[in-house]
């Protein structure tokens, strides 16, 4: 029995997880959600139904993950300094309320070997068998905090042994399968609010707790680890990634991260989004004309290799034939500068395919013949290489 301490350590020191001991829980009549006390990794989290032990072998538990940058003016770009939260000792790992963990992390030591004066607190909140992590970053370095990994599961299991698991998520207005038995997968949140890790008959919902989307949150299923290899075995780790851009000398609270299981298909998976999306969406006004049956068309004016194949002052011709044989309404695309997907989200008119002037005359006249125009645009799409993202 005295030997035991000792080989925790060991493991600790020379694997890098964490050694857990008595556990800090939460637990209701569905779900049970365990943190180690000196790293805040979370060890265990279970659904009693469906079930399933989701969070695996408590020692390859996870708690956060974070990079903090700074100019790297001899490459002309930035340099990255990565905070693993495996290697970090939690400040505080505290029940705060019989549904509520308060877990902090303070002067953060990257793998540089350098002290950051940056705390991150999380609150992880367990009600109805939802559970809710809430973070706040304060960065009192000189670094920005781009990334922050939280909530992490480091062992994600599937319900039952010879189970598979797959993500799912909205977009284009059906649902994406992710296999993830070949590799890994990032789901995005400007596809997807949410997403599905699903087996044959069990999941869990994972939602970004925010439909104003304040930022870009990623959702990552990814493979770590080889075969027999004791320090970094086979397993497959999920976290949100947030690209919180949290600036020196400031504070940021992280959008809140809901993870709820459900026995079922995706049908159970999309329930959960059906009741949170109840709360906050409100239908926009729509005219009428667009409430009645009729049929559209789609037209592109050019493409990303900005062919102009459709100048402003033509639009009128096809505006004509549209009206000929019925049709009432219009989607175009690449109407703007640099043509289709290309220099988003600027929305101005393309010199190449004429004026705006021509352009606005062209949509007035088609308009009048009864055919609604409908300009396609990507307002949440940011060109990364423009010195109007990077400032």
């Amino acid at each position: 029995m005295k030997i035991a301490p000792v080989v925790l350590l060991i493991l600790t020191t020379l694997f890098g997880f964490p050694a857990f001991g008595r556990e800090v829980t939460l637990k209701d009549k569905s779900v049970t959600v365990a943190f180690d006390p000196d790293s805040g990794a979370l060890t265990r989290l279970e659904s009693k139904s469906p079930p399933w032990k989701i969070q695996g072998r408590p020692g390859l538990g996870a708690s956060f993950w974070l990079n903090a940058q700074t100019a790297d003016r001899q490459n002309y770009g930035l340099q990255n300094n990565i905070v693993l939260g495996r290697k970090q000792h939690a400040a505080q790992v505290k029940k705060i309320s019989s549904h509520q963990v308060r877990l902090q992390w303070r002067n953060l030591v990257t793998e540089n070997g350098d002290t950051l004066p940056i705390t991150l607190t999380a609150v992880v909140s367990l009600t109805n068998g939802a559970l809710t992590f809430a973070a706040i970053v304060k960065n009192d370095s000189p670094l920005m905090v781009s990334q922050i990994e939280y909530p992490c599961i480091g062992d994600l299991m599937p319900p039952m042994a010879n189970d598979t698991l797959w993500g799912q998520h909205t977009f284009y207005g059906d649902l994406k399968h992710d296999d993830i038995s070949r590799g890994s997968t990032t789901i995005m949140s400007r596809q997807s609010l949410f997403c599905l890790i699903q087996s044959t008959n069990a999941g869990v919902y994972v939602e970004m707790d925010d439909p104003t989307q304040p930022y870009l949150l990623n959702y990552v299923l990814e493979h770590h680890g080889f075969a027999n290899d004791a320090e970094n075995p086979v397993r497959l780790e999920f976290h949100t990634t947030h690209y919180a851009y949290v600036h020196p000398h400031t504070s940021a609270a992280l959008v809140p991260v809901v993870m709820c299981c459900y026995a079922g298909d995706f049908h159970a998976g999309l329930d959960c989004y059906r009741n949170w999306r109840v709360t906050w969406y409100k239908e926009p006004r729509l005219p009428d004309w667009a409430r009645q049956v009729h049929s559209w068309t789609m037209i592109r004016m050019t493409t990303p290799e900005q062919d102009y194949g459709l100048p402003y002052t033509n639009f009128v011709q096809y505006g004509r034939e549209w009206a000929a044989v019925g049709v009432r309404a219009v989607q175009v695309v690449g109407w703007n500068i640099g043509g289709q997907d290309a220099d988003d989200p600027s929305q101005d008119t393309d010199p190449g395919l004429g004026t705006w002037q021509e352009f606005h005359d062209a949509i007035a006249q088609v308009q009048a013949m009864g055919v609604k125009v409908i300009l396609f645009g990507k307002l949440n799409w940011a060109d990364l290489t423009t010195s109007w993202y990077s400032n």
